[in-house]
Formats: structure tokens, C-alpha cells, sequence
């Protein structure tokens, strides 16, 4: 053969694997499917962050009140396949109330109108993630979940309290001065925006730090920070996230002395009024 036909041939095959590779990297990547629903409260949209190998999402759907999701698929009818779903907890959840507290029970998970074997990989107060695999050729899946009713006298506290627009956190509730403090949370995939504003506000008041985050596709965010330098006073701070339109805070302590040299202190206070008490009482 020809060098040049040798050529040739090297580099289509170069080219044909690089576009399978690209493909297949492009599969396994999270995608964001946008969906709209009716309830009660009217019309409602969401974002699905989705992740399938072997196939694609033709359609989804989605009913709060019935609590289930419904998505049409396309798959390899040659090779199995998997999938990784996040869904909105304010779309569809699955718990059981339980001594007067409610606990998250597994979504179900049906593929061509057979149950399949789900595994929950991530989990926060907004969303809930979940991987199952897809045998060749499916064609739907439907994921529901259970309800759970509540006593009367609690229905309107938990409705209320149930599925914040922006759930923020702290990793402690006290920090000594320099220590690193983990700001995490998430945000409802109804709302919609580039990007989490992140304001945290000192003892006086005063914006200690801003900073711009970005939530990844399920709607987490996380930020690391220190308190220190002039503006890093002793007292309780306030961590303020805003996120299109939603507002949401929480906060922590810097303490102005650590809990144990407080302890010492007590204790050391203790034994001296009582050693002065004692010698008091033998004059």
C-alpha cells in the first residue's frame, strides 16, 4: 500500500477513536433536563441533573402530588447501561413518620415496568441522588416515593419548614480564632441562577467576607474560610447566602476564649473562693 494511502488511514482511525472517546466521555457526564409541573401552588419548574451510559433522555415529567417522576429513554439494545438521577425533594420524596420524627426511606426505582436495585449516593436537605443500572434496550423509568402523613396539630410547622429554598450549615457551631470553618449547603432546583451570593457578617455588623460560589449541578455549594486579621472579632457571626431572590443565613461562634481554657477558668475561680472561704472560717 501506498505511504500516502498508509497515511491516510492512520489518521481517520485516529479520528473515528477520538470521536467514539468524545462521545462516550460526553455520555457519562451530568446533564440538567428542565421540567414543568401543576400542583396546588400552580405552575412549577425543575431542574433534573441526570448522568446515563449506553443511552439518552428523550422526555421527562414529573407530578408533586402524585410524588413520582416519569422519563422516557432511548438505550444501546445491545449493552446495559446505568443511571444516576438527582431529584428535588420538593418534587418527590419517599419518608415514614416514625416516634413523631420523619425518615428518609429508599426511593423506588422501576425500569420497563420492573423494580430494580437503587443505591443512594448523595443526600442533603434539597435533593436526593441515586444510581441504578439500565438493562439493553430500556425504553422508561419511574421513580416514586412514599408519603407520609403527618398529625394535624404539625402539618402547617412542617410544611413550612420542610423544603427551604437555600439550606446553609456550618461544619461546628464554635470555632477558636485562625481555625478553618466549613461553610456547606444547597439550593432548591426550582431556583435558577449563575451564581450564590455568600456574605458573612461579624459581631459589629460589619461584611467580614464575600464571596461568589457557583452550586454544581444538584444545587451544593461548599466554601472554606478563616477568621482573623481586623475584622475577625470575638462574638457570633452570621453566614448570609442569596440565590435568585432567596435568602437564607446561619450562624457561629468565635468564641473569646476556647470552651476548655473557660472550663479551667470556672474551676480555677471554684478552688480559690473556696480555699478563701475555708481560711476565712479557721480565722
Amino acid at each position: 500500500m501506498h505511504w500516502r494511502a498508509l497515511a491516510l488511514l492512520a489518521v481517520l482511525t485516529v479520528s473515528v477513536f477520538s470521536t467514539v472517546h468524545s462521545i462516550a466521555v460526553a455520555e457519562e457526564e451530568w446533564k440538567i433536563y428542565k421540567i414543568t409541573s401543576e400542583d396546588d401552588e400552580g405552575t412549577r419548574d425543575f431542574k433534573i441533573p441526570y448522568k446515563i451510559t449506553n443511552g439518552e433522555v428523550k422526555d421527562m415529567m414529573g407530578d408533586p402530588i402524585l410524588s413520582m417522576l416519569l422519563i422516557h429513554i432511548e438505550t444501546d439494545p445491545a449493552n446495559n447501561g446505568t443511571g444516576e438521577l438527582t431529584v428535588p425533594r420538593n418534587l418527590l420524596d419517599s419518608k415514614v413518620f416514625v416516634d413523631g420524627r420523619l425518615f428518609d426511606v429508599d426511593l423506588l426505582v422501576s425500569v420497563d415496568g420492573k423494580n430494580v436495585k437503587s443505591e443512594e449516593i448523595n443526600t442533603s436537605p434539597c435533593f436526593r441522588t441515586v444510581s441504578f443500572d439500565l438493562p439493553a434496550g430500556s425504553k422508561q423509568i419511574f421513580v416514586s416515593g412514599v408519603t407520609a402523613f403527618l398529625p394535624e396539630e404539625d402539618d402547617d410547622e412542617s410544611e413550612e419548614d420542610e423544603f427551604p429554598p437555600i439550606y446553609i450549615s456550618t461544619d461546628k457551631d464554635n470555632y477558636k480564632q485562625g481555625e478553618l470553618i466549613t461553610i456547606s449547603g444547597c439550593t432548591s432546583l426550582e431556583l435558577d441562577d449563575k451564581n450564590l451570593a455568600l456574605e458573612v457578617i461579624n459581631p459589629e455588623g460589619q461584611i467580614f467576607k464575600t464571596v461568589a460560589i457557583t452550586p454544581n449541578s444538584d444545587g451544593s455549594f461548599l466554601t472554606k474560610m478563616t477568621v482573623e486579621g481586623e475584622l475577625g472579632v470575638d462574638g457570633t457571626y452570621t453566614a448570609r447566602a442569596t440565590y435568585a431572590g432567596e435568602t437564607e443565613s446561619s450562624t457561629f461562634v468565635v468564641p473569646e476564649f476556647p470552651l476548655a481554657a473557660l472550663l479551667a477558668l470556672a474551676v480555677g475561680i471554684s478552688v480559690i473562693t473556696v480555699f478563701a472561704r475555708a481560711k476565712a472560717v479557721k480565722l
